[in-house]
């Protein structure tokens, strides 16, 4: 579940785009309070791993919707062979 409101940038962009100062980092929900002080303003809370599904929002536009199965289905078909 991921909401990319809070993200400045295009959909394309935040979904896509790389650069040198921004890194995803999961940390577990005992770690998120900590982990948000000590990064303050330079981090970004953007949702929650967990379920079978992929759900990614932007201001409250439904981006992605899919169970994880097709999304691997469609990630390893092409590789199939190989």
């Amino acid at each position: 579940e991921i909401d990319l409101s809070g993200i400045s940038l295009p959909t394309h962009a935040a979904l896509f785009s790389e650069s040198l100062g921004r890194i995803l980092a999961s940390v577990s929900h005992s770690k998120k309070q900590e982990f948000e002080t000590h990064f303050g303003d330079a981090s970004q809370y953007i949702g929650k791993v967990g379920g079978n599904g992929l759900h990614i929002t932007q201001n409250g536009k439904t981006i992605v919707n899919a169970p994880i199965s097709s999304l691997e289905t469609a990630y390893k078909k092409p590789l199939e062979g190989f």
